[in-house]
């Protein structure tokens, strides 16, 4: 594998975001889950997670929970588990989050086959759309069902925002998942021990003094790794900067900004659109669509400007300084959430941990 591209990952500038946000959950009496998915559970990122203190790891794919067995946190399975790979949650995961009769005896089936005790939070639908029981009266249903079911734990209720339908947290529906919580505990007799309100979204709530009391628990990534919350919202004192996509230059030409010929589809079924602005000074580097999100990278150099891409090649504008890049330069790229996240599932992307 060659140097590049390669995603550098500056491990103490994360380092300063977790100890920030991990003091700033526990100040409001939330406890984080450290979500691991954005950075494909690589290894020195994990452990830093450990090393600030937090007490719990969560990812939705069971090969990177698998990967972080080594690192003696408990473990969170944060998509629904599919009933095919019951016993594979059992082994890996300690908690996971459930919606579903079906979900809750199959992972019963395979903790008595491990002689294993499952942790579930039970996830009630908040308007968002994504998982979810519709209704209190069946998340209420779920409940007695888990807590009669052997091998189980009823550990928490919980709710997904924002992540699919857009729609922001907030008093009225946490307060709805905090009520639930409530009556849950009050029918079945039993105390629960997390409402596990959300994700790094939840941030500003917090910050505006509008939490819901009862929400203790946030399934939190975006803040940590990428210091950003409600609405991709950059956050004061943390570090945006924590992954960075370097890539390197392949041809440098100049070109008109139009093509010319009979206009089809792109590589990726799309009829591209172009403005004539006459010859371009560019350039090609070696990345592209199968690496990262194009849409999500911000060149580090304001010479640069992105034009576009295929599955392997990202094409560049050059102007003022950046005029003078040349083939086998390389070209520096702050990464948003899905750059970083498609970055790190790639195998083409070398990984490099640099220790600032």
């Amino acid at each position: 594998m060659g140097q590049y591209p390669c995603l550098e990952i500056h491990l103490g500038r994360l380092r300063e975001n977790a100890r920030r946000a991990l003091a700033f959950f526990r100040a409001h009496g939330i406890e984080p889950v450290a979500v691991t998915k954005v950075f494909c559970a690589h290894e020195a990122v994990a452990r830093m997670l450990f090393e600030e203190g937090y007490t719990m790891l969560g990812d939705s794919r069971l090969e990177n929970l698998r990967a972080l067995s080594g690192i003696p946190l408990p473990k969170m399975l944060i998509r629904l588990p599919m009933i095919s790979e019951a016993g594979e949650v059992v082994r890996w995961a300690d908690c996971s989050l459930v919606s579903g009769e079906e979900t809750l005896r199959a992972l019963s089936r395979a903790a008595q086959a491990q002689n294993r005790v499952h942790q579930v939070v039970l996830m009630l639908e908040l308007g968002d759309l994504r998982e979810g029981c519709m209704g209190e009266d069946e998340l209420l249903r779920l409940g007695r069902l888990a807590l009669d079911l052997p091998n189980l734990v009823l550990q928490g209720v919980g709710a997904n925002l924002i992540c699919y339908g857009g729609i922001m947290p907030s008093q009225e529906n946490l307060g709805r998942l905090c009520a639930a919580h409530e009556r849950m505990e009050r029918e079945l007799g039993v105390k629960i021990p997390w409402v596990s309100g959300g994700n790094s979204s939840d941030e500003t709530l917090i910050a505006q003094g509008k939490m819901p009391r009862g929400v203790n628990q946030l399934r939190s990534g975006a803040l940590i790794q990428l210091g950003i919350g409600l609405k991709d919202r950059p956050m004061p004192d943390y570090h945006q900067d924590g992954y960075i996509l370097r890539a390197e230059i392949i041809e440098r030409n100049q070109k008109p900004s139009m093509p010319w010929g009979e206009t089809g589809t792109d590589a990726f079924g799309h009829v591209p659109h172009f403005e004539d602005r006459g010859l371009l000074e560019r350039a090609i580097v070696a990345v592209g669509r199968q690496d990262a999100d194009l849409d999500c990278l911000r060149p580090l150099d304001q010479g640069v400007h992105i034009l576009g891409g295929s599955s392997d090649h990202l094409l560049l504008e050059l102007t003022g300084d950046a005029v003078g890049y040349q083939v086998g330069d390389t070209v520096a790229f702050a990464c948003e959430y899905a750059s970083v996240l498609r970055c790190s599932t790639s195998n083409y992307v070398k990984k490099v941990v640099i220790e600032d």
